[in-house]
């Protein structure tokens, strides 16, 4: 089987549709036959059949639920707003810490009352380890992934860069897996994603088939090509939490330098999350910062990325991307590995650098 790529930016959403392909694929090519799950691999299809219009119709009740969605980013905007203020304004910690509290249980609400649209007979999967999670699901019926053994699917025996492991569903082995991806946060996935395979009993051989061929979501750590010498690749982290797996990952990649080139996204978030953004952006050997990217949002706050870059010892700040793109070909170096990052246009400035040297990307991790 070739490797696989989608265009998703959602890895989870990307795993699950390339395991229901795989599984279809095997049911025609007899692959699961002598599972003793399915008689027969046309009884294996009519339920990948019967999977995938669940997973319709549950596609339908999110698409309807989108402006939710959109309610419960904002609220925890909101609440990463109150917990910088809680740390640095210690003379109303008092307050801040009731109204951040207030906030942490309305985003709570929020997704209880997104997982309640999950109907009885359907299959809710969360993250076990989180405990945010689980107080917000509390007395739903749910299947729990995670790393700890506490979880109805975990993993153990990882390798260093969490790649292969082993897969316990229901306290029995499910599978040995070895991702096309590298990083704790790509094992998460493949947890969740495990999680919903075991429930709908499909076959570990064609969970295992699929990961190994599964080779990443557009824009989430996708190679583009090269320049002098350099690896450049995009990925669309803009939240600290998500630059932290995505450098914790590349640092497990073995270059010489890693070059990050990031542009911030929206001027609420840089904000609320500044001191956030500095030390997950320190991690970098380089940390190149660009303008923020507006979004819907106008500059009231009066904050830019050379604030940004100001804080970050050895960082570069480059306003516009023709800047950015000029002083990445200007250092880049065998050996480096450049990265694009941000959920705004900067992903165009990876794309001019290696239009100055053509290299296409033929390959994939």
């Amino acid at each position: 089987m070739t490797q696989t790529k989608t265009e998703k930016k959602n890895p989870l959403v990307s795993v699950l549709a390339v395991l229901l392909v795989v599984a279809v694929i095997a049911a025609v090519i007899g692959f699961v036959g002598k599972n003793n799950a399915m008689n027969d691999s046309a009884a294996f299809a009519a339920q990948v059949k019967e999977l995938t219009e669940q997973t319709e119709t549950l596609q339908a009740d999110v698409d309807e639920k989108a402006a939710s969605l959109e309610e419960v980013q904002g609220k925890l905007t909101e609440a990463e707003a109150q917990v910088e203020t809680l740390t640095k304004e210690n003379e109303t910690a008092a307050a801040d810490k009731d109204q951040l509290t207030k906030d942490l249980e309305d985003v709570k609400h929020s997704f209880r009352r997104f997982a309640e649209l999950v109907p009885a007979d359907g299959l809710i999967v969360a993250n076990g380890d989180d405990k945010n999670t689980l107080d917000a699901l509390d007395g739903l019926s749910l299947v729990r992934f995670g790393m700890a053994e506490t979880n109805d699917v975990y993993g153990t025996n990882f390798s260093e860069d969490y790649r292969c492991f082993d897969v316990v569903c229901g306290g029995k082995p499910y599978c040995h897996l070895e991702l096309g991806v590298i990083g704790r946060h790509n094992a998460m996935n493949a947890l969740a994603a495990c999680a919903v395979c075991w429930k709908f009993s499909i076959p570990a051989e064609a969970v295992q088939r699929a990961l190994h061929e599964f080779h990443g979501a557009g824009r989430r750590l996708e190679f583009k090509g090269r320049y002098h010498g350099a690896d450049v690749y995009d990925d669309y982290s803009h939240h600290p939490a998500e630059l932290h797996a995505l450098l914790s990952a590349v640092r497990l990649m073995g270059y010489r330098r890693v070059l990050c080139a990031f542009q911030p996204h929206t001027y609420s978030r840089t904000k609320a999350l500044f001191s956030d953004f500095v030390r997950e952006l320190s991690a970098a050997d380089l940390a190149v910062l660009t303008d923020i990217y507006a979004a819907r949002e106008s500059n009231t706050i009066g904050i830019s990325s050379k604030d940004l870059a100001d804080q970050i010892p050895g960082s570069v700040y480059c306003p516009g991307l023709p800047q950015l793109t000029g002083y990445l070909a200007s250092i880049a170096q065998p050996g480096d590995i450049i990265l694009t990052v941000g959920a705004g246009d900067i992903y165009k400035a990876g794309e001019k650098l290696l239009k100055l040297q053509e290299t296409p990307a033929n390959t994939s991790l």
